[in-house]
């Protein structure tokens, strides 16, 4: 038998006066429709007991509804049909299916998604912060990884769509039984994204080597293992995981061409060898110090994408006059010496004098080592040698292929020749003034596109029936919002956006914030109860910060229901950001 979903309109799944059977489908002999034609939300709470059912259709033709997962719900077969169709999970939502089949959109919005079996279809599925866990993924599927995502494929071998590290926060992609390829297509990979494969095990004499799109982990010249369709970052490092597979980061380097300053004067980067004596920064002036390793690779991308794989080009004289004195090319997390402090070249950007080289689609890149951790002299700017944190194995092209000496990782708080600063309070200033000098030097904004933002966090208060309310009165730091009698406000919903990209690059903050909360009152009629914002234990809270906590868009509130018509919930806001215009819509929270 199945239970059909009655109403054209949203409501809540726990209302047996919305199915068809009139009563609740939880049992795990029930086939469950959605498919009233409308555009709806049905909404399963975070206190609504766990579901449990033998298969679940949402949409299909003139059906566009979206299901918004705030609790758990178990499905051994889940359908969704139609493009305007969507399954939205959300923080506290946790969804185990055993078949999920897609072909509307679907979000997993720092949620949880188990599916034991098949994952198909060919949907847009957004990562947003959330897990993603499917046995074997089919189909023509296509995966965004967002604000620290995680995609887990227990099967990965025949992996089929699409998988994009689609912004500049620390994704993962897990790949278990891999055997000896991937196929499903992968972008983006860059600064601060991993892949683990687990069922490679690690082996300190792998390289990697990169040719026509096809990424592959070699040893002694043979691939062990390669992902046949990939364009992001091939300065790869290789590491242990922890559990004795493999892991895949990126590394920071030199493009080719890079004069750096030697005994014998100024040489092309990729021309140095082992015993080649550079010049470094000493306490007495320059000091001649012999390199013991060079590195080299190549990497290739169809087409621009963000996420730090991008090389940073510091135009001539950006620092000073001569400083560099031509154009000076590294990748983003490559550190530039200044005021006795190395900052990753990526946070100095500024969109005139130092830019993101998004349109070179094809690039080489080369690093060198002396016995210590080095200051030298590239193109007559001071920067950084190769320091040995864990990522030597990403380059393919080694001399010599291994070290000479056994030598344990080197560390950047022990080991490095300057501290690696990312401090706003030690960076925006030096931004500030690299900046200022760009603009006096007449240099025209170039290399960063200029997006419509808005410093309307569009705030809304979410009911426990799914309806979302605009305040009823707005001043600049306080919003009120007027609660119906006998419903309850669950969570604070807002716009959101990442600080390195909203504030600027020298913030390297990859969180995703809301708004900052100073504090929350309830008012029944003229009786005010102030709500101190750390009492707040759901999710979407970020840990205090001066009083005051960040949502990350999404925060569960633990409010008491309206008893009348004149309740009403006061939020002060402490601080927000710009927000992309773009983000028009909050979205549901747990």
């Amino acid at each position: 038998m199945t239970t059909n979903w009655i109403l054209s309109r949203g409501g809540l799944w726990d209302s047996a006066s919305n199915w068809s059977t009139g009563s609740v489908p939880s049992s795990s002999s029930a086939n469950v429709d959605i498919t009233t034609a409308g555009t709806y939300q049905v909404l399963i709470q975070q206190t609504d007991p766990s579901y449990t059912m033998r298969s679940l259709t949402i949409g299909g033709s003139g059906s566009n509804p979206t299901l918004v997962l705030q609790g758990q719900l178990n499905v051994q077969n889940i359908s969704l049909l139609g493009g305007q169709s969507s399954l939205d999970v959300g923080q506290t939502g946790t969804l185990d299916s055993s078949r999920l089949t897609l072909s509307g959109g679907t979000t997993i919005d720092q949620g949880v998604v188990n599916v034991s079996g098949a994952l198909s279809g060919s949907s847009t599925v957004a990562i947003d912060g959330g897990e993603l866990f499917a046995s074997t993924l089919t189909g023509s599927n296509s995966f965004l990884l967002t604000a620290d995502a995680t995609l887990e494929i227990s099967n990965s071998q025949s992996a089929t769509g699409a998988i994009d590290f689609a912004d500049q926060s620390s994704n993962t992609l897990n790949l278990d039984m891999a055997g000896s390829s991937f196929s499903a297509a992968l972008t983006g990979f860059g600064g601060g994204d991993t892949i683990d494969i687990g069922s490679l095990a690690y082996n300190a004499s792998y390289t990697t080597s990169y040719s026509n799109g096809v990424l592959a982990i070699d040893e002694g010249g043979r691939a062990v293992f390669s992902f046949t369709d990939y364009s992001g970052s091939s300065a790869i490092s290789l590491s242990d995981d922890g559990d004795g597979g493999t892991e895949l980061q990126t590394a920071p380097c030199f493009l080719p061409g890079t004069l750096i300053l030697t005994a014998a004067g100024e040489r092309a980067v990729e021309t140095l060898r082992p015993g080649d004596q550079v010049l470094t920064l000493g306490d007495g002036g320059m000091v001649a110090r012999p390199l013991i390793w060079v590195g080299a690779g190549r990497r290739e991308k169809a087409q621009p994408h963000a996420g730090g794989i991008h090389p940073v080009r510091v135009l001539a004289h950006a620092f000073a006059s001569d400083m560099p004195r031509r154009d000076l090319l590294v990748t983003p997390d490559h550190g530039l010496f200044v005021e006795g402090r190395l900052i990753p070249a990526r946070m100095l950007v500024n969109g005139r004098s130092i830019v993101e080289e998004s349109g070179v689609s094809t690039y080489a890149f080369h690093h060198i080592e002396c016995q210590e951790h080095a200051i030298l002299v590239a193109e007559g700017l001071p920067t950084e040698s190769y320091l040995d944190t864990g990522n030597r194995l990403g380059f393919s092209r080694q001399d010599p292929p291994v070290p000479s000496a056994a030598r344990p990782l080197r560390r950047w708080d022990q080991d490095s020749c300057a501290p690696l600063t990312t401090s706003r309070a030690f960076v925006e200033p030096v931004w500030q003034l690299l900046r200022q000098r760009a603009e006096a030097l007449g240099l025209p904004p170039r290399g960063m596109m200029q997006r419509a933002t808005s410093a309307d966090p569009v705030l809304r208060l979410q009911l426990d029936d799914g309806r979302l309310l605009a305040a009823t009165d707005v001043t600049r730091a306080h919003q009120l919002f007027r609660v119906p009698d006998r419903r309850r406000a669950i969570a604070l919903l807002s716009r959101s956006a990442v600080p390195a990209d909203a504030i600027g690059p020298f913030v390297d903050d990859r969180r995703r914030l809301g708004v900052q909360v100073g504090r929350v009152v309830w008012w029944d009629g003229l009786l005010d109860t102030p709500i101190d914002v750390h009492q707040f234990a759901g999710g979407g809270w970020y840990d205090p910060e001066a009083g005051a906590r960040w949502t990350d868009g999404c925060a569960s509130l633990n409010l008491p229901p309206a008893a009348g018509e004149d309740c009403f919930v006061e939020i002060e806001i402490a601080s927000s950001l710009v927000y992309p215009e773009a983000a028009a819509e909050v979205r549901l929270a747990a």
